[in-house]
């Protein structure tokens, strides 16, 4: 019997007793003066403890979360679970402590400004950053572009601090996301050592068994009286939101989530509260909330082999965590002009036909499945059903139709719309393409935009022009933008300008390490075609040990723990 056959939900946890959730508070409460007054050397003492626990907790850890995801272990998805998953925790740790150990600012690979409307902006390399970087992530680059017309600052609260200002301590609620490992930690370091408040973790329930991994890894933080953990539904969540010692709340999830907060949720109080602006909650709010993610591919003078690697990489994107990502493509905008059309869609879906079914773990799931397929009677359902499994699913011919459903609900659950942009050029292609997904697709938290060097270096103002205008948080070139965030080096949140109103992919930037501001947006740019096998593919032979063995990596960066990643890499 194989985990798919065999998996069952775990049981819940016991919910923590409201008056246990209110001790809680009250602890950190009482600490977050001194958190603020915690200078950088003990600071720096409490990340090398949580490190050794995160490598202590690490295989039971990645262990529980397959189990709850019914992967079987050694399988491709336990590796999906050590990369996309886990790994993210300690490289955020990690860049926390070099840029502690630089005083707040940890120096740029390099700088550049560029020309436009609204004044010059700051271009800010931020990777790769070390030989070990180079050799691992070969051609990778990653740029944080600033906002126009404001100069480059660096160094946040402590270089507020270093100037002699102080102020009040803060208690952050975080609302843990649900689908990733590594999210509700990497949120709350963000909060603890970026904007300088103690927090109250309240895990989600769909992946609240990650908890007591959470408080044995950030055991130092939690004896210290900094961090705090609970465990609930909507009563302890709904507590916390109104408590009133929580001064400012972080949610990653649904914008459904962030409106029952902030405006309520009856949908009819709702939607009068936001036509008055009268807020039902009025605490800073920051949020990551998903996005109908566009993936372009820009018509080229493509091989056979870059037909096949791009196939295999869109269908690793899509498929990965079963579909639940908020990164995870929802939209193919490709030209139906170009004479490979066809031929690489034919490719998609051979491999997304080849990829294996994934436990749909995420409640849900099927209700949204089930409602895309219904509205759109030209689905091709090109995966596997059973109980617990959402099959993969392509819906083609989808309009270039401003308000259309599949262009403004997010599936999150392996499932893809093809938009065909009409023209065979490929700066034409550019010119329609992305001005229809800022304006028309929901959200603006991440997309990609694949393109042929050959066709880069013979269209360059059309497609450097592209990436300056795609309104998105993560712009990831010839990549999956899910692969870069795991990196921990740029920020991660909707394009500045959502408001609490219209909220779309969030408000904030989260993970922003190198503490690099004001942040626009980051572009990750890859090579065409990576080598060897990128990890996160799913037909690599050998991911969970490359994964674990990254992770490792991570710990005790050296020479003796690459030998193994590049072993693995190399038989993937």
């Amino acid at each position: 019997m194989n985990a798919v056959q065999a998996w069952i939900r775990p049981d819940p946890l016991p919910p923590t007793p409201i008056d246990s959730v209110d001790a809680a508070v009250a602890e950190i409460r009482a600490n977050a003066d001194r958190w603020v007054e915690t200078g950088v050397e003990i600071r720096l003492k409490l990340l090398r403890e949580v490190m050794i626990a995160l490598e202590a907790e690490a295989d039971a850890w990645v262990a529980t979360s397959c189990k709850l995801k019914g992967i079987e272990p050694g399988t491709n998805p336990e590796g999906q679970e050590w990369l996309s998953g886990f790994l993210a925790i300690p490289r955020s740790v990690r860049y926390l402590i070099h840029t502690l150990e630089h005083d707040g600012k940890p120096p740029p690979v390099s700088q550049r400004r560029r020309s436009t409307p609204d004044g010059d902006q700051w271009i800010v390399r931020v990777f790769p950053q070390t030989l070990l970087d180079k050799a691992l992530f070969t051609g990778w680059n990653i740029d944080l572009w600033l906002e126009p017309g404001a100069p480059a600052e660096q160094g946040g609260i402590y270089r507020r601090k270093a100037a002699g200002e102080t102020w009040p301590g803060k208690v952050a609620l975080v609302m843990g996301a649900g689908n990733q490992i590594f999210l509700g930690p990497t949120d709350m370091l963000h909060k603890l050592f970026i904007d300088d408040e103690v927090v109250v973790l309240k895990m989600n329930p769909v992946n609240e068994v990650d908890g007591p991994h959470i408080e044995r890894a950030f055991k130092p933080l939690i004896d210290a009286g900094f961090v705090r953990v609970v465990y609930g539904g909507l009563e302890v969540g709904k507590h916390l939101c109104t408590h009133p010692e929580v001064d400012t709340i972080h949610v990653t999830g649904s914008d459904a989530t962030h409106d029952a907060i902030v405006w309520g949720a009856d949908p009819i109080e709702r939607e009068r509260r936001k036509a008055s602006g009268e807020r039902l909650n009025e605490r800073p709010f920051t949020s990551e909330l998903g996005c109908v993610s566009p993936y372009f591919i820009t018509p080229g003078p493509w091989t056979e082999r870059d037909l096949d690697y791009h196939a295999r990489q869109l269908a690793a994107a899509l498929t990965q965590n079963a579909g639940h990502n908020c990164a995870a493509p929802q939209v193919l905008l490709v030209a139906s002009g170009w004479d490979q059309r066809d031929e690489f869609v034919a490719r998609v879906e051979q491999a997304i036909a080849a990829s294996p079914p994934r436990i749909s773990y995420y409640p849900g799931s099927t209700r949204r499945w089930e409602e895309f397929c219904s509205k759109y009677p030209q689905h091709k359902i090109i995966g596997r059903k059973g109980e617990g499994v959402v099959p993969w699913t392509l819906v083609s011919d989808v309009p270039m139709t401003s308000g259309e459903w599949a262009l403004t609900c997010e599936g999150f659950c392996g499932l893809l719309n093809i938009v065909d942009i009409p023209t065979d050029d490929p700066a034409e292609f550019l010119a329609k393409a992305v001005p229809f997904a800022n304006d028309e697709l929901w959200g603006n938290l991440s997309c990609s935009l694949i393109v042929h060097p050959k066709t880069r270096k013979a269209h360059p103002e059309a497609v450097e022009g592209a990436i300056a205008e795609l309104r998105y948080g993560t712009v990831a070139v010839n990549g999956w933008a899910g692969a870069g965030c795991a990196l921990m080096v740029s920020g991660w949140g909707g394009y500045p300008g959502n408001t609490q109103e219209d909220v779309q992919s969030g408000i904030g930037m989260a993970h922003n390490n190198l503490l690099w501001e004001p942040l626009l947006k980051s572009v990750i740019d890859l090579p065409f075609r990576v080598q060897p096998k990128p990890p996160w593919f799913v037909d690599h032979r050998n991911l969970p040990a490359m994964g674990r063995a990254l992770v490792m990596m991570e710990f005790k960066p050296g020479l003796g723990r690459l030998f193994p990643v590049l072993g693995a890499a190399l038989t993937g």
